[in-house]
């Protein structure tokens, strides 16, 4: 509870994107955080906006924008701390996106867009605000990661993996970059997080791992670990237990070879699936 005090009167900045996000500030408002909702969809951060309000009596504030767009990043920090003259003390970047095809069959604007989401987005968010709670010498940093970029890599998907591997190095530097200043930072790694869009955004609907109960994660659960996580200052946490197994237990008996393909297999379409669609439709096709 004593983490909480410093930061109880001051604003927080959410980088929406999908369940995640939703969950991610709905669990802070439960905390009694102030939160700013950044995202492409004005109607749905309106109606995310409103809700907090009436349910936790928290202020609200709704900023629209797309970070894949040049520049993006500075104009949110300008709207928020220059124009509005707002305080960020928590920064919780959590926009991302991906795919799911070999590189060489990818559009160059899709690579383009993952890259600048994923990666440079964040590190610009970060050097902006990051900056400010430096000055203040008080602060969280959240760095939405996943358990792709844990392991030696994903066929398939390859750019989405290597986006995410970056975040997981940036965070440990950047974390003991600011730890002096009083600053966190926390890097979350979930797995399979099921009722978000990301399967869907990313071709994944039919992937293995979508079709194992225990390998799945809820969005509530994954914001709850994350939120307490960041207010107590870990500079890490990976969430679920086979993904900690896969992670950090697994590569010390399994060579990186064969965790890759595991993981390739896990990513690509489930052939039983795939099995019961055919048969499904030959049926359909009868009647």
């Amino acid at each position: 509870m004593l983490y909480l005090i410093p930061f109880l009167n001051y604003h927080v900045s959410i980088i929406k994107s999908g369940g995640i996000g939703r969950c991610i500030a709905i669990e802070l408002a439960r905390w009694n955080f102030p939160v700013i909702l950044v995202a492409r969809n004005s109607s749905k951060l309106e109606a995310l906006a409103t809700q907090i309000h009436e349910f936790y009596g928290v202020p609200t504030k709704v900023i629209v924008s797309d970070l894949a767009n040049r520049n993006a990043s500075e104009k949110l920090f300008q709207t928020i701390c220059k124009k509005n003259g707002l305080e960020v003390d928590i920064l919780v970047n959590n926009a991302g996106i991906g795919d799911t095809n070999d590189l060489v069959d990818m559009d160059l604007e899709k690579i383009d867009r993952i890259i600048s989401i994923n990666s440079i987005a964040t590190s610009k968010l970060c050097q902006l605000f990051g900056k400010e709670m430096k000055k203040r010498k008080r602060g969280r940093i959240m760095i939405m990661s996943s358990i792709a970029g844990s392991v030696p890599g994903i066929p398939t998907t390859s750019i989405y993996a290597a986006s995410k591997a970056f975040l997981n190095s940036f965070a440990t530097s950047l974390g003991k970059e600011l730890e002096c200043f009083g600053i966190s930072v926390t890097c979350v790694m979930p797995g399979a997080v099921i009722n978000t869009n990301f399967a869907a955004s990313t071709n994944m609907e039919d992937s293995f791992v979508w079709t194992i109960p225990i390998l799945c994660l809820t969005p509530h659960y994954v914001a709850s670990c994350a939120v307490m996580s960041m207010i107590l200052g870990h500079a890490e946490i990976t969430i679920g237990w086979p993904n900690i197994l896969l992670t950090k237990i697994a590569p010390f008996f399994i060579p990186a070879r064969f965790l890759t393909l595991i993981c390739e297999l896990a990513w690509r379409p489930d052939p039983f699936s795939t099995f019961k669609k055919d048969k499904t439709n030959v049926y359909s096709s009868k009647s």
